[in-house]
């Protein structure tokens, strides 16, 4: 009985610390920056973190053949977790437009994360090139410049 109080002792022991130092290595990685993943219908989602590492604006750009919806809010990172609320978006009636949502966060590496809640199921998300931005404001073609006429 005493081997088993000893050896059930030392691994919660260990499971703390393990704990401990998953944690801090957690809080410090950067959430700030542009992020890819793409899910099993083919939708590529990129969503891009600004301000500091304890919050500030997010935008998401998701693109699905010819279609791209794109969403912009606001974010405050937690501890294992990110509460997001959307600020505006192209999805008519959104559901979760205005409303502070949370989202359970777990870091797999310096470079990737998963991000887990509602309309996010265990997306994975790898760091984009630091080339790779999300511009909202950049200006669309004209039609006659996309069909190449005048």
């Amino acid at each position: 009985m005493k081997t088993f109080l000893i050896v059930s002792g030392c691994l919660a022991a260990a499971f703390v610390i393990f704990l401990i130092i998953y944690n801090r290595w957690a809080v410090k990685q950067r959430i700030v920056g542009a992020w890819v993943t793409s899910t099993p219908d083919g939708s590529l989602i990129m969503i891009q973190f600004e301000g500091s590492d304890a919050g500030g604006t997010y935008k998401q750009l998701i693109k699905r053949d010819d279609t791209q919806l794109r969403e912009f809010g606001h974010w405050v990172r937690g501890m294992g977790f990110i509460r997001m609320i959307i600020m505006t978006t192209d999805v008519v009636r959104h559901p979760r437009f205005g409303q502070d949502t949370q989202y359970n966060v777990s870091w797999i590496s310096a470079d990737s994360f998963k991000i887990d809640g509602p309309e996010r199921d265990k997306w994975e998300f790898k760091r984009a090139p630091e080339n790779v931005r999300i511009d909202f404001d950049a200006s669309k073609p004209a039609a006659a410049e996309r069909t190449g006429s005048s």
